[in-house]
């Protein structure tokens, strides 16, 4: 053998090495089948294990850092508990448009991913221990929990509640997700029917609550009980459930809540949420709800920004025991139709409710019918306070809260009026910061057909080309998407969720040039309704590419 043919050898000898390596440093993919699946297979895709809670008690230690366990439709458990912590995640996902229930769900590890589940005791109502505002919990984060990830799962307590006495609202219904670990992340899932829909604990710590829809609750869509540090961002929380004889002075319903333990709650970030306290004047059990309720502080270094607030109760912003927070580009209105029994909504800064004072607090840049801060509590200016304030939107009957260009109110304007100092750099929608001569009031910077959001849309426009904001937005079923082409040719526009997956597609093959426009009625291109929720539109003509947002309400 020469000295050619023994490094040929040489260099195929480590490429295999190389190759195995390779193998060896990638996760395994194992399926679980409630139906078809036995315990005493090998847990691939031909031989499934049988349930996720079995897998937990007899596989974990087989289990690796990188690991893919796939579920297959049908019950995977009541009591099934993680405490396995890998060196890198392990993902547990439905499987492809497989449905997976689960029940009683423990965390007590760190480094897991649960992607597209379903929590829900339907079928088995009522048999927990009643307590006078839920039945159970589905999903607990333990105190050890870690940089887990819980994604496009759905919770619910029945899926359909149009039936549900107040007396099923107080026995049947179960709680969502309870977080007392550090550095989680909740995002995008879907959770209705419920009482408690998301709550962080006192030893939380910089858990971040992303892009979740909550819809018809009887607790709080988001509470914060003691926990720091925690970011609440892009949620759509809606629809709130009266249990209380009397709603004005009883329990109340919070879109989100938050108290302390005396040892104060430090750095929370509540920013770009959308509360409404109900979308229809018929609601059965229809709840008065408080916006954001900052109660039995003190809450330290916390930012309040850009979230659009619509309740029918006093409590539209309120902080009771405040240091150094920041209250800058909300809108605060009470809902369409409301009685004002309880409102209307205010921004509101007051003393502890032990007498201490609140100090270096800032509400600036805010849009609401009444604010009430407490003297010496904050720096208060370039807010516009009136109890008209509804007719600065584009459609307030019709659940807009767009705001209409060139109105005036009182002698009033919130176009370009507002302060650049410590404002957000971006509004409810993403839209850079300001779009005119200067920052608009509230949390909606208003964009019309000339102006653009960025260098890239300038350089379109001049060039003849615009994507619209879409309207109505927010919208409820449809909504009319408009655009403005240079040249005639091949459009292509596509709408998609918040994780970025695809859900409409539009091709248009030759498209004149000028201002067209389509309608999208909320369908996927199956023809199935679409959840409410933030979407993306994009556009793609020749070289003309933008993307927008909306939202949809249902």
């Amino acid at each position: 053998m020469d000295h050619s043919e023994n490094k040929t050898i040489c260099k195929l000898f480590l490429v295999f090495w190389f190759f195995l390596l390779v193998i060896s440093l990638q996760g395994k993919n194992y399926y679980i089948d409630p139906i078809n699946g036995n315990m005493s297979n090998d847990g691939s895709y031909e031989m499934p294990w049988s349930r996720l809670d079995s897998v937990a008690l007899y596989k974990i230690n087989e289990l690796s850092g990188g690991d893919t366990l796939f579920l297959r439709n049908g019950f995977h458990g009541d009591n099934v508990r993680l405490d396995k912590t890998p060196n890198k995640p392990i993902v547990v996902i439905a499987q492809n448009s497989e449905k997976p229930i689960l029940l009683n769900f423990t965390i007590n590890a760190s480094n897991w991913v649960l992607d597209g589940l379903t929590f829900t005791r339907q079928g088995n109502d009522g048999s927990g221990v009643p307590g006078q505002f839920y039945n159970g919990t589905y999903l607990t984060l333990s105190s050890v929990a870690r940089n887990n990830v819980i994604q496009n799962c759905t919770f619910y307590s029945i899926d359909d509640a149009s039936n549900w006495t107040l007396q099923d609202w107080r026995s049947k219904v179960w709680n969502g997700i309870m977080d007392y670990g550090k550095n989680n992340l909740i995002k995008n899932n879907h959770i209705f029917n419920i009482a408690f829909a998301i709550q962080l604990m006192q030893q939380c710590d910089s858990t971040a609550i992303e892009g979740n829809i909550i819809n018809n609750f009887s607790g709080d869509g988001i509470r914060i009980a003691g926990a720091d540090y925690c970011r609440i961002e892009n949620n759509v929380i809606k629809n709130s459930v009266e249990l209380d004889a009397n709603p004005t002075d009883g329990n109340h319903e919070d879109g989100i809540q938050a108290w302390d333990f005396d040892d104060g709650v430090n750095g929370l970030i509540i920013r770009g949420n959308f509360i409404l306290n109900y979308d229809n004047l018929d609601r059965p059990f229809r709840g008065l709800m408080q916006g954001i309720g900052f109660f039995d502080g003190f809450y330290n270094n916390c930012i309040i920004e850009n979230n659009v607030i619509i309740v029918e109760h006093w409590h539209g912003i309120s902080l009771y025991g405040a240091k150094d927070c920041r209250i800058i580009n909300n809108t605060v209105l009470p809902n369409p139709g409301g009685s004002n029994q309880a409102g209307p909504p205010w921004i509101g800064i007051f003393a502890h409710k032990d007498g201490r004072n609140s100090t270096g607090n800032i509400v600036r840049n805010n849009l609401a019918t009444k604010l009430s801060i407490e003297n010496g509590s904050a720096a208060v200016d370039h807010n516009v306070i009136d109890p008209a304030a509804m007719n600065f939107c584009r459609d307030y009957e019709n659940f807009d809260f767009y705001p209409q260009p060139d109105i005036m109110v009182n002698g009033k304007s919130i176009i370009d009026t507002g302060s650049s100092d410590l404002a957000p750099s971006i509004d409810f929608y993403g839209i850079s910061r300001p779009q005119g001569a200067g920052f608009d009031i509230g949390a909606y910077e208003y964009i019309d057909s000339i102006l653009a959001i960025d260098k890239e849309d300038k350089k379109n426009i001049l060039k003849g080309y615009v994507l619209h904001q879409n309207f109505p937005n927010p919208f409820n079923p449809s909504t009319i998407i408009k655009y403005t082409l240079a040249r005639s040719g091949k459009m292509i526009l596509l709408i998609y969720d918040n994780i970025g997956r695809e859900v409409k597609r539009f091709v248009r093959f030759s498209e004149p040039i000028g201002e067209n426009f389509i309608v999208w009625d909320g369908m996927d291109n199956s023809g199935k309704p679409v959840s409410s929720g933030l979407y993306f539109y994009r556009i793609k003509s020749g070289k003309f590419i933008q993307t927008r947002k909306m939202l949809l309400i249902r």
